[in-house]
């Protein structure tokens, strides 16, 4: 497949009708995630909203959030990238380094693929501010449950 083609294939995802998206990827349509960049190598970038109820009593992205947007950039990559099966996530360590504050609004998250094996495929990301600055790194291994090859 394509570079082209693998881009075109995420931004289809991300851009189904609303009620085709909550039902498909229930998660990824609550975060309103939008495709900002595909390259070689397994390495995809989405834009997330950060919205005035995801913040903590401080007026800081809540962890969890930030978590969530990691999962989803993975999930929906290793969705498209396995031909729509079903990967599991085995394990995810995320590492803050910067809060995300009121003056945000947005997250860019950046995947990449580590190593994509039989069994397991690993991955890692940063998420940055729009200004490029580090907020947050994170590592999974999610099991390939069907043994698919991906394609990226």
């Amino acid at each position: 497949m394509s570079l082209s083609e693998l881009k075109d294939l995420f931004i289809k995802e991300l851009t189904m009708p609303p009620e085709q998206l909550k039902n498909a990827h229930p998660t990824i349509w609550r975060a309103e995630p939008s495709f900002v960049d595909y390259r070689e190598n397994g390495v995809l970038t989405l834009s997330f909203p950060v919205h005035p109820d995801q913040r903590n009593g401080y007026q800081l992205l809540q962890g969890g959030i930030l978590s969530s947007f990691f999962d989803d950039a993975f999930g929906l990559f290793v969705f498209i990238a396995s031909g729509h099966n079903p990967l599991s996530t085995i394990n995810m360590s995320v590492s803050y380094h910067r809060g995300v504050t009121q003056e945000t609004d947005h997250v860019l998250v950046t995947s990449r693929v580590i190593k994509a094996g039989r069994n397991v495929v690993s991955l890692e990301a940063s998420a940055t501010d729009p200004d490029g600055n580090l907020i947050a790194t994170c590592q999974t291994s999610m099991l390939n449950v069907n043994h698919v090859k991906l394609i990226y």
